[in-house]
């Protein structure tokens, strides 16, 4: 069997045991494997991504067809249409393996030029913290500097704190990453997440996971901000779920494929 097939059956979970404990063996040993197995990963993700982009468009444009067609229809009312989506993509995806080397024209542009800083300011989002006019005059000393946007006060003041309240980790972990000091950033969005565990409760849970994903991906650590921002982008209540979407999850992809080429070296 081809490799590229190969491996295209084990994405897919079409291998039996003794197959995939073999390839995965394969795989720990042989980083060349490795990478074409995320060549592929990465590839199917892009032109899933351009095959859904296909559909949407081909059906605005079908739906427009539609009102010119039938000028007499009245479209002030909420009509609802069944859409007809096809759920097989396979002939799409089938083509990752076949053109696997042509893809990177997805390629030559987004793979030598894309950088985690380029996605990183991409998603970058302020957070405001909220306060009315009374409320504002009684603030903590840290609160009151993260509101005037003096980072470099909010991490000075929260280590002078004797006791810490969730949101001045949060506040702090912001500031962290508004000063570019991403491992001080992970430690404080990390601390608030064991704060919360040890108390069972959930302060600023929903904007940790979005802030310390932008954490990891501003420190190079691909792999975990990955997972994060898969894990809010599968979440469909999730706050910050409309935030990341599937090419975001493909240019993450993309950045951690270049990480292994470039250890390779």
């Amino acid at each position: 069997m081809e490799t590229l097939e190969f491996l295209d059956q084990y994405i897919d979970n079409q291998l039996v045991p003794e197959q995939i404990a073999q390839l995965e063996k394969d795989l720990q040993q042989d980083a060349d494997l490795q990478q074409l197995l995320d060549s592929i990963v990465i590839s199917r993700d892009a032109i899933r991504y351009r095959a859904l982009t296909i559909k949407v468009k081909g059906l605005h444009q079908q739906y427009i067809n539609e009102i010119r067609a039938d000028p007499g229809q009245d479209y002030d009312q909420d009509v609802v249409r069944p859409m007809p989506v096809s759920r097989d993509y396979s002939w799409v995806l089938r083509i990752a393996a076949s053109v696997l080397i042509a893809l990177f024209g997805y390629g030559s542009y987004q793979f030598t030029a894309l950088d985690k800083t380029q996605v990183y300011t991409n998603k970058f989002i302020s957070y405001q913290l909220l306060t009315t006019r009374g409320r504002a005059d009684h603030l903590s000393p840290l609160r009151s500097a993260y509101l005037s946007g003096n980072y470099g006060s909010v991490i000075r003041q929260f280590s002078t704190l004797s006791a810490k309240a969730p949101i001045d980790y949060f506040l702090t972990g912001v500031a962290c990453l508004q000063q570019h000091k991403y491992a001080q950033a992970i430690t404080r969005f990390t601390e608030l997440r064991a704060v919360n565990k040890q108390q069972q409760v959930v302060y600023f849970n929903e904007e940790t996971d979005y802030y310390l994903a932008l954490a990891y991906l501003g420190a190079g650590r691909l792999d975990e901000s990955y997972s994060l921002f898969k894990s809010i982008h599968d979440a469909p209540q999730h706050l910050f779920r409309e935030s990341v979407t599937e090419l975001d999850l493909v240019k993450l992809n993309v950045l951690r494929l270049k990480e292994g080429s470039d250890s390779g070296k």
